[in-house]
């Protein structure tokens, strides 16, 4: 548990401290009054004018123009305007003009600034960025999107056609999530305006009008489009004009799931402090080191969660119950086992055990044996081993299970990330193609995760899909952060609910099996001097992984070696401490290998893009 929530605690160091002591600076743009003018050759001419008020010192500005919905930028250039003029009441040439760099899709401006208001005057002219069919020509742009990390405070736009117009000429839609309105319309343009266009949101404006407007330009498509255009409108817009609602709706529900899972959490923590007392004092009933099971200890010491290198205690309880022979190798400085098969009365997970590692036969004296040896054992795949901790865990019912709260807690949030994903990227008006691909994505990995809920590596990928799934579809900053905050508790879920649980009968076994462990590292523990005693205590010390430490408190006492027939793990105790210590057995997932040491529609906007400074 300790090292998932390390982790977590340094994702949320990385992501919430970085910059914390940089120099504070920052900027606001007060006011932003944009000209589009669409041009008979179906280019896109555009003024605009910024008011920065700059805190702190700069470099000057930046604008970034996506590549989509056009052709190309023909130029772009920035000036300082004449104070007290307005946009239209000044051209290019009343200005001083700045320098600017272009790094793909950004235009940076050098504009020293340092504590002061200023304004900065952009011009530009976008290639075919008005799109003609045979029945209409249409202008679907986004002057700013989902990139943008700037505020805009009190924006107007004026999209100015080529001819004047009458209203039943024309016909608008707007995709708005930036609370702004067409607020005029007069012979020429139509004025869009918002107090306020926050970062990170897209809102596209849809212009339909005559394609007599535009004698100079091609048709984009030889075909007539009005028809399909209108109809995804007569789709779209209803869907607009339910978002904030929705979303309302959905905000609603991610703060009271968030609530439920953060009491959830507390609680489950709560219980297991309780539970941990209760089994402080019932630990002492456990007898004494040496008459357990190796395999119980290794269990209840794990919290119940079996490690390949477990599989040694697995031998170690075959060898205590007398249903397996140890013998030592000197010649490969190892140690082989034997199985004598007229022994059948064996637990299921101790007869998987021999079934999946001793494959070798021999016969000794007229018995029939399988062996294996410890740097020999192969071929074990990753659903083999799975099986026998399954099978151990049915064993030792009565001090160790798979966690149920665990369990219910992953299928229940599972449904209810692909819920909140796909239910917020609609409200939001996201694509439904998108949200089409990111819940047959989500539901592959949550099918994928709920059949192997007790592998958390695979509910941590579909919380990091779902999370990017929302970032990328969702247009709705708060919502993003509130979200953030259930993904970051559904991830500390896996770091604190273990998939393995202890009974209160483990719980309390495993206070004394940590309190023996303690005294066999430090010596204290009363070991005695009968050998027999002595080589299980050894191996409890190997299965602790504190056997170094075993032997030199107690390893020197006497030599065993006319003892290696009988207590062959004996004879040479700091030889076996070290072999066993310096054995690492890994599991694969195909094998094991233990080795010793080591349609109809036009298509979206244009545009997009941001404004900021550097």
């Amino acid at each position: 548990m300790k090292k998932p929530a390390s982790l977590l605690f340094l994702l949320f160091i990385l992501i919430f401290l970085p910059g914390w002591d940089e120099e504070e600076k920052s900027f606001t743009i007060e006011r932003l009054d944009i000209r589009a003018y669409i041009l008979e050759d179906g280019d896109l001419y555009v003024e605009e004018l910024y008011t920065y008020d700059f805190d702190g010192e700069f470099n000057g500005t930046t604008r970034t123009i996506k590549d989509n919905g056009h052709d190309g930028v023909e130029f772009f250039e920035a000036y300082l305007p004449p104070p007290g003029k307005e946009l239209g009441e000044f051209t290019f040439e009343d200005s001083q003009p700045l320098k600017t760099e272009r790094d793909k899709e950004t235009f940076y401006v050098y504009t020293a600034s340092k504590n002061e208001k200023k304004r900065v005057y952009y011009r530009y002219r976008l290639s075919n960025a008005v799109r003609k069919y045979r029945d209409t020509a249409e202008f679907y742009w986004a002057f700013f999107d989902y990139s943008n990390e700037s505020d805009l405070h009190r924006v107007t736009i004026d999209v100015i056609l080529p001819k004047p117009f009458h209203k039943d000429q024309i016909q608008y839609f707007l995709h708005e999530r930036a609370n702004g309105q067409i607020t005029d319309i007069t012979d020429y343009s139509i004025r869009y305006q918002t107090p306020l266009f926050p970062a990170g949101v897209t809102s596209e404006i849809r212009l339909l009008f005559p394609g007599e407007f535009l004698p100079k330009a091609k048709l984009t498509e030889d075909k007539n489009m009005k028809a399909d255009i209108l109809s995804e409108e007569k789709a779209l817009q209803p869907r607009f004009a339910a978002r904030e609602r929705l979303l309302e709706t959905g905000k609603s529900a991610l703060d009271l799931i968030t609530l439920t899972l953060l009491a959830a959490i507390l609680l489950y923590v709560l219980f297991r402090i309780l539970r941990r007392a209760l089994a402080r004092g019932e630990s002492g009933e456990a007898g004494r080191l040496e008459e357990l099971d190796p395999l119980l200890v290794a269990l209840v010491y794990q919290k119940g969660k079996l490690t390949p290198q477990d599989l040694i205690a697995g031998l170690f309880s075959l060898y205590q119950k007398d249903a397996i022979r140890i013998e030592k190798l000197e010649e490969d400085e190892t140690f082989k086992f034997l199985w004598a098969e007229e022994k059948k009365n064996l637990e299921r997970h101790e007869r998987y055990l021999i079934d999946s590692f001793f494959r070798d036969s021999e016969n000794i004296e007229g018995k029939k044996y399988r062996t294996c040896t410890l740097d020999s054992l192969v071929y074990l795949s990753q659903s083999s081993f799975d099986r026998w901790k399954d099978l151990v865990l049915k064993a030792y019912a009565p001090y160790a299970r798979k966690s149920r709260f665990f369990k219910y807690l992953i299928w229940c949030l599972l449904p209810i990330h692909i819920g909140l994903t796909i239910y917020l990227c609609y409200a939001d008006v996201a694509s439904l193609g998108g949200i089409i691909v990111a819940g047959a994505v989500l539901g592959i990995a949550a099918w994928s995760s709920a059949l192997k809920y007790q592998r958390k590596r695979r509910f941590l990928l579909f919380l990091v899909a779902s999370f990017f799934a929302l970032a990328a579809l969702l247009e709705s900053p708060d919502l993003v952060d509130s979200y953030f905050v259930l993904y970051i508790l559904s991830a500390l879920s896996l770091a604190i609910i273990p998939v393995y649980s202890l009974t209160l009968k483990g719980t309390s076994l495993r206070l004394a099996v940590k309190s023996w462990r303690k005294a066999l590292k430090k010596g204290t523990y009363p070991v005695g001097s009968e050998p027999a005693k002595k080589e299980k205590l050894l191996q409890h010390a190997i299965v602790l992984g504190v056997s170094p430490s075993f032997v030199h408190h107690y390893g020197k006492g006497g030599k065993y070696e006319e003892m290696e027939k009988h207590l062959p793990l004996l004879s040479n105790p700091m030889k076996t401490a070290t072999t066993f210590a310096f054995t690492t057995i890994s599991v694969g997932s195909s094998s094991s290998v233990f080795s010793g040491g080591g349609g109809g529609s036009s298509g979206g906007s244009g545009g997009g893009g941001g404004a900021g400074a550097f």
